[in-house]
Order: C-alpha cells, then structure tokens, then sequence
C-alpha cells in the first residue's frame, strides 16, 4: 500500500525533508502524515483503510499549529466516521479543527470551546444541507413545469434561487479529490476508491454521495477530536463512538465516550425528545413513529431518518428534530507527564476487532507514528473488520529526556488540574475547572 506522507522528526535548526512525489492512480488506501513533527517532540501519523466496504465514509484531520492569540503551539487532530454517505463526514474534516481553532475561547476555556465548536459547526452542515435541499426542490420545480406554458421571469427567479440555495457557505468549500487542505491549512483526506471500482481503482472525491447516500443533510458522522498544547495539556471532545486512548504507564485509559442509545442518560433523553430505543441487530435510535423501518448499513447505521446505533452525531436532521440526537461531546481533559508513551485516535472499524490495550500496544511497538497508524489500520482488516479503519497516532513526549517538559512544578502524571482516569467522563464545567488549573500551574 503506497505511503502518501510520512510523519518526520526534527529539531532545532533542522528543516523537515521535501514532500514525496504524490501517490500513483491506482492507490487505493492511504498512509498520510502531511507536517513534521512539533518542536516539543511529539510526532503523528495518520492511515485510513477503505477495507470490505463499498465507499470510504471516513476521514481524518490534523496539524501542528500555534494559538492565534497566545502563540503557544498546539496540535489538533481529528477523526470523523460518516453514515449515510460522506459528505458530513467531509464537511466535518474540512471545518471543525477550524472552528475550534479559532474559538474565541480557545485559550482561556478550551473546554468550552469545543463544546461550542462542535454544536455550531453541527448547526452550520444542518443549514447547508437545508439549503442544498431546497435548491433541488426548486429544480424539480423547475423541472415539472418545464412543459407548461414558458413564463422567463418566473424561470429566471427560479433559477436564481435555485443558484443560491446551492452555494456553498461562506465557511465551506468543496474538497479536492481525496482531500486537501482547509482555510487555516489544516490536512484533511479519506483515501476514498471510486465507487463500484475494483480494489486498485483511483482515487475518488473526498465528498461522495452514492445512489444509497441520505439527501442532503440527512447523513451524519461521528468525531473524535484532541487538541495538544506545547505545555502538555491535552483535551479530548467526541460525539459518537469513534474513540481516543492514552497509554500511561504501559496501561490503556480512555479517554472519550461511547454514546449508545441503551446507556440509560442517552435513552432517558431520547425518549424525553420523542425518539425510540430499539434492538436492531444492536440497540438503535430512532424516531418514534419510524422504528418499525429497517436500519441502513453497518457501524454508525442509517441517516436519512433511519435507524441509527448511536445516540449522539453531527448531521441526521430528522433524528436532531424528534428523536434527541445531539452533537453535544462528551470532553476530558488531562495533563500529560513522562509516563505518557502514546495517543491513538480511531474509528469503530478498528475498536470492533481489538480493544484499547491492544491498540496501543501495537502503535507503542512501532518506533515512528506514521508506521504505528499504518500498523493499526493492517491489524484491524487483518482480524476480520467489516468497516472503514481511520487511525491517528501521536507519539507523545513530555517531561522526559529530549521531550518538552509537561509544564510548570509537579507537571507530569496527576499534576494540578488532571482529571482522574477513575471516572468514566467529564463535563464540560469540570473539564474547565481543570484546564484553568493546569493553565495556572504553568504560568505561576
């Protein structure tokens, strides 16, 4: 499998090496890990797999990047696993480290800010797929009256609208085959096959939309986001079952939270919306008057108003309107120390067929991330996963020798501020209380 990048280490005075040449026509899957390695140490490499399924619904997202108004460094990255087509789950790839980036919260309330990022950049994709629905409500309009009596200004106001429901937002922008780049340079790709191609077909849009795809912001995605800062402060904000794990101490923590309609604060809030929780094959959520329908696909299920196996998304508007799925996240944040080895990001097609110790294992045993993603990823088809595989893995390295320190006294494992691994999750208020305590830690 052709490797389209590579993570590199480097230091002071160093420049990183000159891009590969880009990958061959045939390249099915892909291995990328577009920036260096951050000046404190740490490194990432990404790798995503199409494996048995028919179209690529996943993306990744990353970069090492500094604080707009702080300077500090800081790495986002972030893993998003569609349902219902791609183009949630692209949108989410193209927009939302964006949009916690340039929170006004970033740097004094980093818990907040994610919460809020998500939330918005949810309510931007629901409104362009609004818009992009009635774009092709007019066309149809258009169209069936296309033998009637022909009336210009009425054509001519209808294609108007049509031309301006269809836009894209001001935030958004088509995506280059594969993937590319976003507005603040952040890498983004899925490493899609084109559709109905055999295994070594081109590479296909980033955005794609098959024949089964839901309409237009109908389809959904879950995420997993981390952002890293220099001092060694990491938070972690998901929606969905995709997944963040820590190695600490040779031990696997996780560090994000599976929301599953049967987990009784997910199902209570369900129901209170509207919405029905129901086995199908595993327990999904639906609207209550549609449960009877059958659900759509594997892993993430439905969009378009169909059966779905998680309880919070971005995207599925008809499940955000009378069945209570949010895309609110769960966040957690930590402080990170010497004993701190290794991050992993990833979907649910490699959580299905190995657990976090086992994850983490394999991408420890590896001495670059960008071999450690490419590893995950070959595990995960190699045990039977019936889903795409995304994967980003973060060497990390605070506090010890030749790495950043983890920041102010006392700040490696159980500094000031960390959240106790003992507890299943974190709210977004105690999340906060700990960021504003390791921030003070660091510049007292």
């Amino acid at each position: 499998m052709h490797s389209l990048f590579r993570a590199h280490r480097f230091g002071p005075g160093r420049t990183p090496p000159p891009p590969p040449p880009p990958p061959p026509a045939d390249a099915a899957d892909s291995d990328a890990a577009p920036c260096p390695a951050s000046t404190h140490g740490c490194a990432f490499g990404l790798a995503l797999r199409q494996g048995r399924r028919a179209t690529m619904e996943d993306f990744v997202a990353a970069k090492w990047t500094r604080c707009p108004s702080t300077g500090q460094e800081v790495g986002l990255f972030g893993v998003m696993d569609g349902h219902g087509g791609a183009s949630c789950c692209a949108f989410l790839a193209r927009e939302l480290l964006d949009a916690v980036l340039a929170h006004a919260r970033f740097a004094t309330d980093l818990p907040a800010a994610l919460v809020e990022a998500f939330e918005a950049t949810d309510a931007r994709f629901l409104q362009e797929g609004a818009r992009r629905a009635a774009a092709e409500a007019v066309r149809a309009s258009v169209a069936a009256s296309a033998g009637a009596a022909a009336d210009p200004p009425m054509e001519q106001a209808a294609a108007a609208a049509a031309a301006a429901a269809d836009a894209p937002s001001p935030r958004s922008t088509p995506p280059p085959p594969g993937g590319g780049r976003g507005s603040s340079g952040f890498y983004y790709y899925n490493g899609a096959r084109s559709p109905g191609s055999a295994v070594g077909g081109g590479l296909a849009n980033g955005n794609i939309v098959t024949a089964a795809s839901a309409p237009p912001g109908e389809d959904g995605s879950t995420a997993v986001v981390a952002v890293l800062r220099s001092d060694g402060l990491l938070a972690v904000a998901n929606v969905g079952d995709s997944r963040a794990v820590l190695m600490r101490g040779g031990r696997a923590h996780t560090l994000s939270v599976d929301h599953k309609p049967n987990v009784r604060e997910e199902r209570l809030r369900i129901e209170r919306a509207g919405g029905a929780v129901v086995w199908s094959g595993v327990w999904r959520v639906g609207a209550a008057g549609a449960v009877g329908g059958a659900a759509s696909g594997g892993g993430g299920g439905g969009g378009g108003g169909g059966l779905l196996a998680v309880s919070r998304a971005f995207g599925d508007r008809p499940l955000k309107l009378g069945a209570g799925v949010v895309a609110t996240p769960d966040v957690k944040v930590v402080r990170l120390g010497p004993e701190d080895r290794v991050l992993v990001l990833a979907s649910d097609g490699l959580f299905d067929v190995m657990n976090a110790q086992e994850a983490l294992l394999i991408a420890d045993g590896e001495a670059c991330a960008s071999a450690a993603a490419r590893r995950l990823a070959a595990a995960a088809l190699e045990r039977g996963t019936l889903d795409n595989v995304s994967a980003v893995v973060v060497k990390l390295a605070f506090g010890g020798e030749g790495g950043a320190s983890a920041g102010g006294e006392g700040g490696g494992a159980g500094a000031a501020g960390a959240v106790d691994f003992g507890s299943a999750t974190a709210t977004a208020a105690t999340a906060a209380a700990a960021a504003a305590a390791a921030t003070a830690a660091t510049t007292s």
